[in-house]
């Protein structure tokens, strides 16, 4: 029978925490297809990010967005092209994309009257080019805000560039100017490299930027991404433990160099997009992996700080050690692809980041319980459907690790909860926070190799939702009660 990655790092991540033996079988059931979208996006997070900050001035003469070119949307645009929700209005629900015909090669749907699980349900069309074949699936949209959960809004489309062929939901922590002190609810939409990040927030002192031009020197775009603030943001879709540097996470540039790039002799795809495309995905997960290495690097620092005990930091100094290989195979397969050997440029590190209780738990929530569980389940069903052994044996031995590195971060967090009984609500807020944007980036135009061992966006938007249900909240809940109380 075939062993489920997904249950099993379950098994593995619940044994971590006492809630199970290791020698649980619940993992043998049976396949679950990758195009599976059921997901669960309820959370309760109760974010505030009202500030006294009165960004008025910035925001002066605004007009008045009207996609449709006559019905205004109840979102606005500053002067200096920010957007921002002034009002909140019904929009059109209607999906653009195209009905399914029912001669598609896969079936996930025959009829709109097959698509009940959310509002406007729609079967739509849709093409895997890399294989050439057809499938249909059901897409959902919204008329109102009353048609999201909570803490969510509805978007229409045509507001801001976001993949969506249709009016969605998206995350919010404010409905419209009147929730912010800035009297700013503003629009963030962000393209990771994977997928689109879109969501509303109120502007800050916090923000780090206001407009792209602000981050012109790092190249990069100003957006809310994996915090509750503006900063600037590069693409890099990497899932994994992430290295956050002054609000923004931070990796190598890429740079011609033999060194970290032992020799590969992976299969080299006949089209020369489809190689291209696979030297950047592999450039990006290096990049990723080695920032990777900084991050236990630091988060070292952090457990002395607080006295964690000696196994806790020597399975994280392994873990770092784990990162210096995988990276390796990721700059390996990069080099590969592109047809030149690279490797990574200096580091940003920045300054040590604070280590008082609250701060070691939320950043560890953050940047590893959550993306470390799912980039664990990522590879290891990444590997079951490449096809190059070379590739798949790099991904298998990755999800390996990353299942042990995501079972450390849950067993330091198990550790940290039992200091200090507060720390509870910090690491629950922290969670939801992370699962409410890991589930409301929606697929855009990207590339699907599976063959290779590249998933699309449509198959890992589907294992990451699993992941979240079937993993990621099991452990939350069996984290002693006195400590979880939300």
């Amino acid at each position: 029978m075939r062993v489920d990655p997904v249950l099993h790092l379950r098994v593995v991540l619940l044994a971590a925490l006492g809630a199970c033996t290791a020698g649980d079988t619940s993992f043998e059931t049976d396949t679950v297809e990758p195009g599976d979208t059921d997901t669960d996006t309820d959370t309760d997070t109760d974010t505030d990010t009202d500030t006294d900050t009165d960004t008025d001035a910035d925001c002066a003469g605004t007009a008045v967005l009207l996609p449709d070119g006559s019905t205004p949307s109840g979102y606005e645009a500053c002067p200096d092209g920010t957007i921002h929700r002034a009002a909140a209005v019904d929009v059109d629900p209607t999906n653009s994309a195209a009905v399914c015909a029912g001669t598609e090669d896969t079936l996930s749907c025959a009829t709109d009257g097959d698509c009940t699980a959310g509002a406007h349900g729609k079967c739509i069309h849709g093409n895997d080019a890399y294989f050439q074949t057809t499938y249909c699936s059901c897409a959902y949209s919204c008329a109102s805000d009353a048609e999201c959960n909570d803490h969510e809004v509805c978007l229409p489309t045509g507001i801001v560039a976001s993949g969506f062929t249709a009016s969605a939901c998206v995350p919010a922590t404010c409905t419209t100017d009147a929730d912010c002190a800035s009297n700013e609810c503003a629009l963030s939409s962000f393209n990771d490299g994977c997928s689109w990040d879109v969501e509303l927030a109120c502007r800050s002192d916090l923000d780090v930027c206001r407009t792209d031009e602000d981050c012109a020197s790092v190249g990069g775009e100003c957006a809310l991404y994996l915090l509750d603030h503006f900063t600037c943001e590069t693409p890099s879709c990497a899932i994994g433990r992430l290295l956050v540097v002054d609000g923004s996470v931070s990796a190598a540039p890429l740079t011609p160099r033999a060194d970290w790039a032992p020799d590969c002799e992976a299969a080299l795809p006949l089209d020369e997009a489809d190689r291209r495309a696979l030297a950047e995905h592999w450039s990006q997960i290096a990049a990723m992996e080695h920032a990777s290495v900084g991050s236990f690097a630091r988060v070292t620092l952090q457990l002395l700080a607080v006295g964690v005990p000696p196994e806790l930091l020597a399975d994280t100094q392994k873990a770092a050690l784990d990162e210096v290989r995988h990276a390796e195979f990721a700059y390996a397969l990069a080099s590969r692809y592109r047809g030149e050997r690279v490797g990574p440029g200096p580091l940003a590190i920045g300054a040590m980041p604070a280590s008082d209780l609250a701060s070691v738990v939320t950043a560890l929530v953050e940047e590893a319980v959550v993306n470390e569980t799912i980039g664990a389940a990522e590879a290891a069903a990444m590997s079951e459907s490449c096809a190059d052994p070379i590739v798949a044996d790099v991904l298998r031995r990755i999800a390996d690790d990353e299942s042990r590195h995501a079972a450390l971060a849950w067993r330091t967090l198990r550790w940290l909860l039992s200091r200090d009984s507060a720390l509870a609500a910090v690491a629950h807020t922290a969670a939801e926070r992370a699962i409410t944007r890991l589930l409301a980036t929606e697929p855009g135009s990207d590339v699907d190799l599976p063959r290779f061992g590249v998933w699309g966006q449509t198959r890992k938007a589907a294992l990451r939702a699993r992941v979240i249900r079937e993993v990621v909240r099991p452990c939350l809940a069996v984290l002693p009660e006195s400590h979880m109380a939300a």
